[in-house]
């Protein structure tokens, strides 16, 4: 008896598919691919992927999903062939449209509209454009050192951290209130938002080359202490307020006329500032916010800004060089304060010896007077 031989299974060859995220594209867009091939015979498997994006790039492997993007514009025809175990293969196109437009990874974005919206651009790469420096933190002039520093808003009133990677492309240094534009990606740290900008990437801190004067809110320290949250991270103008405890020339409490209070006043190295005593009668300017290491409400006089503590003494009148010249009579022989003027030129200034008289000139902010 003549035993038959069982026939062999024929071997169909896989079908070759695939999705994509988007078909049209701008320059250095990057699409998603994303294979849908399979095996109509179920007990073979798909072992290898042949990509080519119809630029002239491919890429083999057994890669399900792949991205990549165009330098140029055009029609690109896309080929997938999938291989199963067997050799056999099967083949898929289809066409993807890339517009002449440059594509732009960062999403133009305020530091209010991130603290706003934080979810919506959580782990995005986002461009901050105007930003003010308020805080330099231990920034340094090596580049192999990573750096923290702090911005705020134009208004001074949201503010956020950055983080800049070893190796990373900023500026040797920063000033304060200097503008910035910064790119990276928008993250947590520790469980606080911070903007990271990471090496080898095209993040950068660029400074804008000017200087962004913030406005100063003119608050008491009554109004400070009433809701200090409403105010973190802001630049104040506070009049009138009172030294209650001097720690040092450089740290000092105030408070207001009815004894409420007290905030934290302290002055950075070089800052425009002068010794105070308890009692005094004085005006600061400065940037407030919580320091919690010392677990304190803070107005931080800083160096290079238009911050300042100035004592106030009631024998002086606040007047402008146009008030002055505009009705001369009503303040001559009479003790003055001018405010914001704007040296002109010095008609005698001796700086060897500080026992000679000088002379100068000052015209009001507007140079009119």
């Amino acid at each position: 008896m003549m035993m038959s031989r069982p026939q062999q299974k024929e071997n169909n060859p896989p079908v070759a598919s695939f999705a994509v995220d988007k078909t049209s594209v701008k320059i250095n867009e990057p699409i998603t691919f994303t294979s849908t091939s399979y095996d109509p015979d179920g007990n073979e498997t798909i072992v290898k992927h042949i990509w080519e994006f119809g630029d002239g790039s491919n890429k083999t492997g057994n890669l399900k999903t792949v991205m990549h993007a165009y330098s140029a514009q055009g029609i690109y025809t896309v080929k997938l062939t999938v291989e199963d175990e067997a050799g056999a293969q099967g083949t898929f196109t289809k066409t993807v449209s890339v517009t002449p437009e440059a594509y732009d990874e960062y999403q133009n974005v305020t530091v209010v509209e991130l603290l706003n919206n934080s979810q919506a651009y959580l782990e995005k790469k986002v461009r901050i454009s105007g930003c003010i420096v308020a805080d330099r933190g231990y920034y340094t002039a090596n580049l192999s050192n990573s750096t923290n520093f702090y911005v705020v808003d134009d208004g001074g009133i949201k503010g956020l951290n950055v983080y800049t990677e070893p190796n990373s492309t900023r500026p040797l240094s920063i000033a304060y209130n200097e503008k910035l534009t910064v790119k990276g990606t928008f993250t947590t740290y520790k469980g606080a938002f911070e903007l990271k900008v990471s090496a080898n990437t095209p993040d950068d801190v660029v400074s804008s080359g000017t200087f962004g004067k913030n406005s100063y809110e003119p608050l008491s320290v009554e109004t400070i202490i009433a809701n200090p949250e409403a105010v973190n991270n802001s630049f104040v103008s506070v009049e009138h307020a009172i030294v209650d405890w001097v720690n040092k020339s450089y740290k000092f409490t105030i408070k207001d006329n009815s004894s409420n209070g007290n905030i934290t006043v302290y002055c950075e190295y070089g800052a425009n500032s002068t010794s105070v005593s308890a009692g005094a009668d004085i005006s600061v300017r400065g940037w407030f916010k919580y320091y919690s290491k010392e677990g304190v409400w803070e107005i931080s006089v800083r160096n290079g800004t238009d911050d300042y503590v100035r004592v106030l003494s009631e024998n002086y009148i606040a007047v402008t060089v146009s008030e002055l010249l505009t009705n001369p009579d009503a303040y001559l022989n009479k003790s003055v304060e001018l405010s914001g003027v704007v040296y002109a030129y010095k008609v005698h200034w001796n700086a060897s010896n500080a026992s000679d008289y000088v002379s100068f000139y000052v015209v009001d902010n507007n140079g009119v007077r």
